[in-house]
């Protein structure tokens, strides 16, 4: 592993810590926990695809990033739904109400599943 995705695995755990850190704390920010998974996953995938392809995709939109990873492994075509369902979070909403506590502990569970198996293919192929 090198620098650069080292570095993108390091800032997608990052992301998912502050998720999980926004569920925890007195103002319950589902929303801004939400974005934070959606930036995990989408690091998560640049970081293997930075590891199979030699550069990090430009591309932020996790379906194309994922159709990217499905095409190095068939794996990764497992977790198409669970990016489906993060898309809605590519952008911070500030309508807080909108996501309820049940809904975001679910997607921080999701997106803790999509790092854990980019993170394990990379581990795989070091």
């Amino acid at each position: 592993m090198d620098k650069v995705d080292k570095n993108l695995f390091r800032s997608a755990l990052n992301d998912l810590i502050m998720a999980q850190k926004c569920m925890e704390s007195q103002l319950l920010q589902t929303n801004i926990a939400c974005y934070h998974c959606y930036q995990c996953a989408e690091k998560s995938l640049k970081g293997f695809l930075y590891l199979k392809l030699g550069h990090e995709p430009k591309s932020n939109n996790l379906t194309e990033l994922l159709k990217l990873c499905i095409m190095q492994n068939i794996e990764f075509t497992g977790i198409t739904e669970l990016c489906e369902e993060l898309m809605k979070y590519s952008t911070v909403s500030y309508d807080v109400d909108r996501i309820d506590t049940k809904t975001a502990l679910s997607i921080i569970n999701d997106t803790q599943n999509i790092y854990d198996l980019c993170f394990s293919l990379l581990i795989e192929n070091v």
